[in-house]
């Protein structure tokens, strides 16, 4: 994947891709801008986002959210290959002030209230506000340029719409509970002092193997504790979601084998087929035992779900123009 950076104004943290129902579980603290570097050879927690903290509010300082107003869009800036300033619209909730108003993803954000965009967070500080004032939005769509006055909403009901709530200062879905957010910081902890140690290994990391073609249950693996502890890592939109497995749970088993031991390519050999099969996962979660049963889908097919395509071998945005491919690569 190319070097890029994304930003929500509808959550305040991304997707390269999902929580709770829609996206991974992340902590919520104020405002966040997330890089994405080169996933298919770094190692990052949390999906493989780098979470860094930006402008806004900063809930580990222990001052008080205030009501964030956003419209619903997901921005991205580049890297140094195109303009300084340039910024996409990404992501456009359903529903949301921005899809009502007409915003589409792939949008160029020209401006906003008239005044020309400088970056990613100019651009993120600007368009979202405290209060449920419109916002003037200039895009370049094609050879056109647009002009939208965009209505903001409480963060609380573009998330509520999307089947999310916060929680204990997460992001997550409306059926996790306090005791789900423990385990994840607990898990979030031991998954840093794993990194730290050189004892960790990741199957499928970016969320896909090499192999598009491949049919597989839609997540990533994370090992670790010399390979006793397996568990879920960064599930994209996908078989095994919409199953209910989570980000997180820990693996007991798949189709009947045990996974603690197992390399990297007995991992990944396990989780994926080259034709079309059904998969028995058990997992434990907050001390209880679950059993799911989905098929896998093809790689290439959950990629396009998801809103990416392979070009050069690069994972791209299927909204980007290809006049922009340069800018991620």
């Amino acid at each position: 994947m190319g070097h890029f950076r994304i930003a929500h104004d509808l959550l305040g943290a991304p997707n390269r891709r999902n929580i709770g129902k829609s996206r991974n579980p992340r902590p919520y603290t104020g405002m966040l801008m997330v890089e994405l570097w080169s996933i298919y050879n770094d190692i990052m927690r949390w999906a493989c986002l780098v979470l860094v903290f930006v402008a806004s509010v900063s809930l580990s300082h222990g001052q008080q959210s205030q009501p964030d107003y956003v419209t619903g869009v997901e921005i991205h800036s580049v890297n140094a290959a195109c303009p300084k300033g340039t910024v996409f619209i990404g992501r456009v909730a359903p529903k949301s002030p921005a899809d009502v108003a007409g915003i589409h993803a792939g949008d160029l954000l020209l401006a906003i209230n008239n005044e020309p965009v400088r970056d990613l967070r100019d651009a993120v500080t600007r368009i979202r506000a405290t209060g449920p004032e419109p916002v003037l939005l200039q895009v370049r769509r094609g050879g056109t340029v647009l002009s939208f006055t965009v209505r903001r909403e409480p963060r609380d009901v573009v998330l509520d719409r999307e089947g999310l709530r916060m929680l204990d200062g997460f992001v997550v879905g409306t059926d996790y509970t306090s005791a789900d957010i423990a385990e994840l910081r607990r898990l979030n902890a031991e998954l840093d002092s794993a990194v730290k140690q050189n004892d960790f290994v990741n199957a499928f990391p970016g969320h896909y193997p090499k192999d598009k073609s491949l049919y597989y249950p839609g997540f990533e693996i994370f090992e670790w504790n010399e390979g006793m502890q397996v568990h879920v890592g960064g599930i994209e939109e996908g078989p095994a979601k919409r199953a209910g497995v989570r980000w997180g749970d820990r693996i007991i088993s798949v189709n009947g084998q045990s996974v603690q031991g197992r390399s990297l390519a007995q991992l990944e050999s396990l989780f994926s087929s080259s034709d079309r099969a059904m998969m028995r996962l058990v997992v434990e979660r907050t001390g209880v035992v679950k059993s799911f049963t989905f098929p896998l889908a093809r790689a290439a097919d959950v990629l396009q779900e998801n809103g990416w395509r392979i070009v050069n071998g690069k994972m791209i945005p299927l909204w980007l123009p290809d006049q922009y491919l340069k800018c991620f690569e």
